[in-house]
């Protein structure tokens, strides 16, 4: 897939694995019409897609490890498994992790702030978008 291509140390196995669970997530429900329409949209689109649906392969629960490629941090390895969430129809939480105290999970906690406007300040003035206020920065 062009648009993961060096994102990924794996991308193969990601995508199998990623299309495994979203088979398995969705297996109750392949006669919904939106379903039928996004696999045959992605089918479509894309030729890794199209083979990795044709395998059939179902995977429950998804868990692994593998080095992403983030625009603000550069490369991180990180773990992530997915837990079924009780009392709902079917929502599913995916968590993910950095190994304690590495350089990846430094990585991974300067994401927050990676998201939020430039902030320059000025004398004792915080600009920040259309309001500024007064105080220490």
């Amino acid at each position: 897939m062009a648009c993961c291509a060096g994102a990924y140390e794996h991308l193969e196995s990601t995508l199998g694995r990623t299309v495994a669970y979203f088979r398995a997530t969705v297996g109750s429900d392949l006669d919904d019409p939106y379903l039928k329409d996004l696999v045959a949209e992605l089918s479509l689109k894309s030729d890794a897609f199209r083979r990795l649906w044709a395998d059939h392969e179902v995977l429950s629960a998804g868990s692994g490890s593998d080095l992403y490629l983030h625009p603000a941090v550069a490369w991180m390895r990180l773990s992530c498994q997915t837990f079924a969430v009780g009392g709902t129809d079917g929502q599913i939480l995916l968590a993910t992790t950095a190994a304690p105290a590495s350089r990846d999970a430094q990585a991974l906690a300067r994401l927050p702030a990676w998201g939020r406007p430039a902030r320059r300040v000025t004398r004792n003035r915080i600009c920040s978008g259309p309001r500024a206020r007064l105080g220490p920065p």
